[in-house]
């Protein structure tokens, strides 16, 4: 029997609506009727498409981890899967333009190749698109640019990216070059990330991921159980606070 079918007839067997399993996994009611039918080709891939099996299964009773492995042994492919992501591109932001679908990929599977699936978390999509938040024991490059702090006072970032999410979320978040989260942030986390010159992210379910930015409330990043990738530097990051308006 097919992992889709699987976890239907337990859903089935217990009686619960396919919305309940939707509230609770904060997934739309679309993504769990592809995984019931078994239309992973549907699905954004890679880690994301294992994550939604694993809270799936959660809520019906079964093991998230035979579950995922029964996937995978349906669909060998699935265990060298990179997810599928759709990243805003800011006009101004000359680097996003420059990079090509092509050197994507390719970079992509060099990191996959040079970690495979052992947990370390390769540099996500581009070159130059990873930030890097204080991180106890290394050193951060500062800016060359004068910063207006007074001397007894911390160092200032140009961008402070606070996430407090709703919801279960999938976050990978790279700044100024260093990973610095690539886990689920949970309901009620509270997570700040501070870099000089740019934030990668990476979001499984923007519905829930809820942010500030630079003190602002940021906008939502994506389609609703859709995964989304963006880019924020010091010249777009207004696009991404509501209430602000992108330059012509």
């Amino acid at each position: 029997m097919d992992i889709g079918q699987q976890l239907r007839n337990a859903r089935e067997r217990q009686g619960i609506p396919l919305g309940r399993i939707a509230d609770a996994t904060k997934l739309s009611t679309s993504v769990l009727e592809r995984i019931e039918r078994s239309e992973f080709s549907r699905l954004p891939g890679g880690i994301f498409t294992k994550s939604y099996l694993r809270a799936y299964a959660s809520e019906v009773g079964l093991d998230p981890e035979l579950v995922v492995e029964g996937y995978i042994g349906q669909h060998p492919a699935a265990s060298a899967d990179l997810p599928i992501t759709r990243a805003p591109v800011a006009a101004d932001d000359a680097w996003s333009i420059r990079l090509t679908t092509l050197s994507v990929l390719l970079l992509a599977l060099f990191a996959y190749l040079m970690f495979g699936d052992s947990g370390a978390a390769p540099e996500l999509a581009a070159p130059a698109v990873v930030p890097g938040a204080v991180v106890p024991g290394e050193t951060v490059e500062r800016p060359s640019w004068p910063l207006e702090v007074v001397a007894a006072q911390p160092e200032q970032y140009a961008l402070r990216l606070e996430i407090r999410p709703t919801g279960d979320c999938w976050v990978a978040v790279v700044a100024d070059g260093r990973r610095v989260i690539y886990r689920v942030l949970r309901r009620g986390e509270h997570v700040t990330i501070e870099a000089n010159e740019r934030l990668a992210v990476r979001v499984g379910a923007p519905e829930t991921f809820v942010y500030t930015l630079n003190g602002q409330r940021g906008r939502p990043l994506g389609t609703p159980g859709m995964p989304v990738s963006a880019t924020i530097t010091g010249s777009n990051y207004r696009m991404f606070q509501a209430g602000a308006h992108s330059e012509a």
